[in-house]
């Protein structure tokens, strides 16, 4: 049904002459020390089917030419909070913080995509967006990048 849709929307855009689209996805298909999070035999079964369908999309807008795109993806955790007003992006990595935790509060989310949105800085692929400050652990590269407060 994900990539149903998906080839519809960039149907639609092409038509429509749009430039470029941000699609929402979910932590379990972001990498963990090179695996897909989804093969953790900790990983929810019940949350497979669906992580397995933003993969196979994100590897079809991977193919997809003419169209700017982003796929953006929470840390594991998506939770509600306070707007810290600082995060991490990095490529496909999950993320974790100095206690372990891989986590970002939905206003601080949904501020990195506002700011994607207003000043792209990531084109055609996908992007992670997690609390910061990030622990060293598993050798998790990346770039700060703060959002400012809005």
């Amino acid at each position: 049904m994900l990539m149903h849709v998906s080839r519809a929307l960039v149907s639609g855009l092409r038509r429509a002459g749009a430039g470029g689209l941000i699609v929402v996805g979910g932590a379990g298909s972001l990498r963990q020390g090179g695996a897909r999070h989804l093969g953790n035999p900790r990983f929810p079964a019940e949350y497979e089917p669906l992580a397995l369908a933003h993969a196979q999309t994100r590897d079809y807008f991977l193919t997809v030419a003419g169209l700017d795109w982003i796929y953006a993806f929470p840390a594991q955790l998506i939770e509600p909070g306070e707007r810290a007003g600082v995060f991490r992006i990095v490529g496909d990595e999950l993320l974790y913080d100095a206690d372990g935790s891989s986590r970002i509060t939905i206003p601080d989310y949904a501020a990195g995509i506002v700011d994607q949105l207003e000043n792209p800085a990531a084109h055609r692929q996908q992007i992670t967006f997690a609390c910061w400050p990030a622990g060293p652990a598993g050798g998790r590269t990346g770039h700060e990048r703060g959002g400012a407060a809005r």
